[in-house]
């Protein structure tokens, strides 16, 4: 999906006007998968190390070890991005915007850089000018870009939701425990959004 975004470290897109951050259990599942692949090929790298420099018997425990702390540290980050924080997406002026954290613990990335720009973050963006209509889906909004290409942007479940000052709508109440109010939670965070959207779409084109 994110191939047909625009890839960015640019951090300025206008004013924002709305914050959420989007719950994706399927691609935290995923991942354990892809940090399985990619320890087992940092302890085998590190196994192979070891008998390089003739040190047979550290190679077996030091494998194990690189193992399971790059699937650990691998599978904590991405928790953290993908179920505790949520992945941030934003409506500025100028674009949709979606964050990607360099660190899924991101006190660590704004230590190490600052607030308004985290150590190694890299926007994804789609700039209203290129949007031909913006629809909504059972779990998000669809962009129908121009040339005719669609799409998706996941928007439930939200872990947080943030309108900012400018924003005449006011933040719906806490999701509920029971379905219903999780329903009417859901479809005024959808209401909200896609209006929003729709606005700075049309904004963009008036100019």
């Amino acid at each position: 999906m994110m191939k047909l975004w625009n890839k960015t470290k640019k951090w300025d897109f206008g004013q924002t006007a709305i914050t959420w951050r989007h719950r994706n259990t399927g691609q935290f599942f995923w991942k354990i998968f892809s940090w399985l692949l990619g320890a087992f090929v940092f302890g085998i790298g590190t196994s192979l190390f070891f008998l390089a420099i003739r040190q047979p018997d550290l190679s077996l425990p030091a494998a194990r070890i690189v193992f399971f702390l790059v699937f650990l540290l691998g599978i904590t980050s991405n928790l953290f991005r993908a179920i505790i924080n949520g992945h941030e997406y934003k409506i500025t002026d100028q674009a949709l915007v979606f964050s990607h954290p360099f660190y899924g613990w991101e006190a660590l990335g704004r230590f190490l850089g600052s607030e308004e720009r985290p150590f190694r973050i890299i926007y994804y963006c789609i700039y209203w000018q290129n949007v031909k209509e913006i629809r909504e889906h059972e779990q998000g909004i669809i962009l129908l870009l121009k040339d005719d290409t669609e799409i998706q942007v996941p928007v439930l479940p939200v872990v947080k939701l943030a309108l900012h000052l400018h924003v005449k709508s006011s933040i719906p109440k806490e999701r509920g425990a029971n379905k219903s109010d999780r329903d009417v939670y859901d479809k005024a965070v959808m209401r909200i959004i896609l209006q929003s959207a729709r606005e700075a779409r049309r904004a963009v084109v008036k100019k």
